[in-house]
């Protein structure tokens, strides 16, 4: 087993709609700049309110859960923030989060709003 590090992701654009769940990032789906990872290490995700209105963001720790629950369980939810306008935020993991296959992290973004997310971590690279 061999770790790259890497972004996980390219900037993904979310628009808010009635608190509707999107899928980010899938342990052993999402394509990553190296292939897709049989195992994800989140340790930070980046996210940035690029309209002038404030809104909120949300992420859940889907385990076992392709693709992403439209409504997912606040249960699952482990980050909620206020962005003001043109704002970026980061939440970073003292210890890595990690997605196994099928796990996925799930943004929530305010309604008549948009964010941006970019996560970042390292894979596993399957040979």
């Amino acid at each position: 087993m061999a770790l790259k590090k890497t972004r996980l992701t390219g900037i993904i654009s979310i628009s808010g709609s009635g608190g509707t769940g999107v899928g980010i990032l899938t342990g052993g789906r999402s394509s990553t700049p190296v292939g897709i990872a049989s195992t994800c290490y989140v340790k930070s995700v980046v996210a940035h309110n690029p309209t002038a209105t404030p809104t909120t963001i949300q992420l859940f720790f889907e385990a076992s859960t392709t693709p992403a629950s439209s409504s997912p369980s606040s249960a699952r939810q482990f980050y909620r923030q206020s962005l003001d306008a043109f704002e970026t935020q980061i939440f970073e993991t003292n210890y890595p989060i990690v997605f196994a296959p099928n796990d996925t992290l799930t943004a929530v973004v305010g309604v008549g709003s948009t964010a941006n997310f970019m996560v970042l971590g390292d894979t596993e690279v399957v040979s």
